[in-house]
């Protein structure tokens, strides 16, 4: 994204964001495992909106727990309101060859996300809102009946 920095984008999910945070507009952030270290390294972050990727610039990162991003040109609690909760891109020209590999096979975890689980008797009982791998184990975070359970924004 730089001058002179010409090439195909290929985007990946590389995490998700949460709630706003403070009154600048900052958002909590949600990476995927494999870029826990390479984050803060990171410029951009892609949005889809009306259907297109759409680049923001990082303009800060708070390297805490959870992580928190402050988006170029997103000011206000509510400008940030908008992009929380979403899905997030990065482009694979900027990642480490590691973090790559990594993410390019932790991938397939990110698929489960807004997947509907279903009783025996086929009735919708509750919502993946996200998967968080820890060392160990996967844990899927799930909304039910408005209730957030393993809310990892709190």
């Amino acid at each position: 994204m730089e001058t002179g920095d010409l090439h195909q984008i290929e985007l990946l999910p590389c995490g998700t964001t949460g709630k706003t945070q403070g009154i600048r507009g900052d958002l909590f952030f949600f990476p995927v495992a494999a870029l826990q270290d390479q984050f803060s390294k990171m410029n951009w972050m892609f949005f889809e909106i009306k259907g297109n990727k759409v680049p923001f610039r990082i303009s800060k990162f708070e390297d805490s727990e959870p992580p928190v991003v402050h988006l170029e040109g997103v000011d206000t609690p509510e400008t940030a309101k908008a992009l929380s909760n979403r899905q997030v891109w990065v482009d694979v020209y900027h990642l480490p060859e590691k973090a790559l590999g990594m993410m390019k096979k932790t991938n397939e975890l990110s698929e489960l996300q807004n997947f509907v689980i279903f009783s025996e008797d086929h009735q919708s009982i509750a919502k993946i809102i996200r998967t968080l791998e820890y060392p160990s184990q996967l844990m899927a975070e799930v909304e039910r009946d408005g209730v957030v359970f393993l809310d990892s924004t709190s």
